[in-house]
């Protein structure tokens, strides 16, 4: 693994952190907000953003590297009824992007197979799903805007 990779590994690991520790802000905000049902689905999102970190890594581990943690930056987003799901979608899309960062690099430095299958079959395919789960419920909390009456009878509709 080249020192820039690892570098990428490091960044991911705090991000994917970062996630969790902002879904669970969110969490708090709509569970304080009585939207249980959305509450508990974001409560579920921070435990596979933390587990994400988990799978990079154990992965690491496995190719024998040493994993050392860069302070992820702090959560400085302020959270509303109108921005909740825009900022998982902007969150997702970030995570999207240094993914696709951390498989170019492998390609371009012809880092192991190892690495590029665990970015596809892992972490890349969970991302798919993850953005496109981000992307339809920021769609359709638009279209709901914020009235809560509106937002609470969605909540009962969401299963968990």
């Amino acid at each position: 693994m080249t020192e820039n990779m690892k570098q990428l590994f490091m960044r991911q690991i705090s991000h994917e952190i970062r996630n969790s520790i902002l879904y669970r802000k969110i969490f708090n905000f709509l569970s304080v907000k009585g939207l249980d049902n959305l509450s508990i689905k974001f409560k579920k999102d921070a435990e596979d953003e933390m587990n994400h970190s988990l799978w990079l890594q154990d992965f690491m581990e496995k190719v024998n590297e040493i994993v050392d943690f860069i302070p992820y930056s702090p959560i400085t987003e302020q959270i509303t009824l109108g921005n909740f799901a825009e900022l998982a979608l902007q969150v997702e899309l970030m995570t999207t992007e240094m993914l696709n960062e951390m498989l170019q690099e492998s390609y371009e430095i012809g880092n192991s197979v190892i690495i590029t299958e665990f970015l596809l079959g892992t972490m890349i395919k969970e991302q798919i799903e993850e953005t496109e789960k981000a992307n339809k419920l920021n769609d359709q909390i638009k279209n709901i805007g914020e009235d809560v009456k509106f937002l609470q009878l969605y909540d009962n509709t969401i299963e968990v």
